[in-house]
């Protein structure tokens, strides 16, 4: 910056001779600056201008955020540590009748690309490919409300507050928000245990059976022999107390939401009456939990007694199988790269065969595939097997299936399995049986048969000395048993098929016509 003192502009024009003045209107610095003097080389002197005041705050990343007054520091910003991270294969191609060799580079694969992405789209209520903590909150909080609509529990949470207010209990809100967001936190393993008891009953797999909560409660160790509360005959008095249906005379009574929802009903027509709901199942772990912990004194809060069940009782107790994370082995053992590839070269088929067997003897499709539906596959394929057990199968439709927050108006998405959840379902018995490959087959001595796998089974069947030893199923790559598996469930079908011309050999056309015309055939 340059300082320039300011002079007294000129007067008014006075004369002819000052109003044609030739020079610039003030006299002086301006006019001096004008005429190149003999000093400058003919350049004349221009001053900068003044700067802005510096703001006093660094914005940018500069090297030294401290100094503030000093213009330099404005501008000495750091080097950014940008890094480009390329990912690529190479897939090297030789073209036929030509030596030249092509290279392209192939997109890496993607999950939301894959033969799973419906699932996420569409079919999850989560909108997820995994059933994750947000879910599970929207889940229990629906139970939750639909547990509050009925009048005898709510009484029953009034009266537990009111009888603790006197030893320190919180208020009635507080312990109310404390029982929800100790079922939220629980809620996966709460809802996979309910699951897979509901299933060893013999009603439909939405709803519990007495039977099967008391099985449940067993293997949790939630009995205490010596209590006066939570007795074994104390539990079944608190599930039939939950099960009291307010609405008997209502259109919306428990049997008749089921029916309306579309659930499939069990054997036994009065079934219903005698199972609970999702919902019903959280106020009877509430229950439970002040007969286990308030009333025997080692709380007042029936919020950190239900905690307390969850916790320490029943996820500690639980079966592994059960209590596992789903998203786990779905990671692992589903999404990956080579699992989609399988599918992709066998979707025809397995589309055919979920259509197939999703179809009743009203020539009417299920919108989703039943549990006795696909229990049906494994039981006219012959699949069952000493590793492939029924429970097994059960397990692997069960484990397939993802959280749906309505459970009785959704009661078709509840009770079976959507198409992604099928070829979940699918995937989890191919790792029961964990066969060989085509490429382990063919490493073994077969006497000269064809490397395929029912060959195999066959020679293992008369011959225990040739079965092949292939690593357990969670130290290979799935793909390899799921290939060899969809063999198997492909020529299982086709040697079924009694439209086969004679003498033919096994191929997949033949394997897709006949599954066509089965879902076209009456009866």
């Amino acid at each position: 910056e340059t300082h320039l003192d300011v002079l007294t502009p000129p007067g008014q024009p006075r004369t002819l001779s000052d109003l044609c003045n030739d020079q610039l209107p003030v006299r002086g610095i301006l006019d001096r600056l004008s005429i190149p003097s003999d000093e400058g080389a003919g350049e004349g002197f221009a001053p900068p201008p003044p700067t802005c005041p510096l703001p006093g705050l660094h914005t940018l990343r500069v090297a030294n955020p401290r100094l503030v007054r000093d213009p330099g520091a404005y501008g000495d910003l750091l080097p950014l540590n940008i890094r480009f991270l390329v990912r690529h294969e190479k897939v090297v191609e030789d073209l036929v009748g030509n030596e030249d060799r092509v290279t392209r580079v192939r997109e890496p694969w993607s999950l939301r690309k894959s033969v799973y992405a419906p699932r996420r789209k569409r079919e999850s209520d989560a909108g997820d490919f995994w059933d994750g903590a947000e879910i599970a909150s929207a889940c229990a909080l629906y139970d939750w409300t639909e547990t509050c609509r009925k009048s005898k529990f709510v009484k029953f949470l009034g009266m537990e507050h009111r009888k603790n207010k006197a030893a320190g209990a919180p208020t009635l809100a507080a312990m109310t928000a404390r029982i929800l967001a100790a079922v939220q936190h629980h809620y996966l393993r709460l809802e996979a245990a309910f699951r897979y008891y509901a299933s060893l009953g013999s009603g439909n797999i939405i709803t519990m059976q007495l039977n099967e909560f008391s099985q449940l409660m067993t293997v949790c160790q939630v009995p205490e022999s010596e209590s006066s509360t939570c007795r074994r005959a104390d539990l079944d008095t608190i599930f039939i107390t939950t099960n009291f249906d307010e609405t008997q005379d209502r259109a919306d009574t428990k049997s008749g939401m089921l029916e309306a929802a579309g659930a499939k009903g069990p054997k036994d027509a009065n079934n219903d009456s005698n199972s609970i709901t999702r919902a019903e199942f959280v106020e009877l772990l509430v229950r439970v939990a002040a007969a286990k912990h308030v009333s025997l004194g080692r709380t007042t809060c029936l919020g950190e007694a239900v905690e307390m069940l969850c916790q320490d009782t029943i996820s500690r107790n639980l079966p592994a199988a059960v209590a596992e994370d789903r998203s786990v082995w779905r990671n692992a053992r589903l999404y990956t790269e080579g699992m989609d590839a399988v599918w992709r070269h066998y979707m025809d088929f397995i589309k055919l065969v979920s259509k197939v067997y999703r179809r009743k003897a009203t020539a009417q499709f299920s919108p989703s595939m039943q549990v006795e539906q696909f229990e049906k596959i494994i039981d006219q394929l012959q699949l069952y097997s000493a590793a492939c057990t029924i429970q097994g199968v059960r397990n692997a439709f069960l484990f397939s299936q993802m959280l749906t927050v309505d459970n009785i108006g959704n009661a078709w998405k509840a009770e079976g399995l959507q198409f992604v959840e099928f070829l979940e379902a699918v995937a989890r018995v191919a790792e029961l049986w964990n066969l060989p490959s085509a490429e382990e087959i063919a490493g073994g001595t077969l006497d000269g048969e064809p490397p395929h796998i029912v060959a195999y089974l066959e020679a293992v069947r008369m011959d225990a000395g040739r079965e092949v030893v292939v690593p357990a199923a969670k130290d290979r790559p799935p793909e390899h048993g799921l290939e060899a598996f969809l063999d198997l469930m492909a020529r299982k079908i086709f040697s079924r098929s009694s439209s086969m011309p004679e003498g033919e050999e096994y191929n997949m056309p033949r394997v897709i016509k006949i599954m066509t015309s089965a879902t076209t055939r009456v009866g």
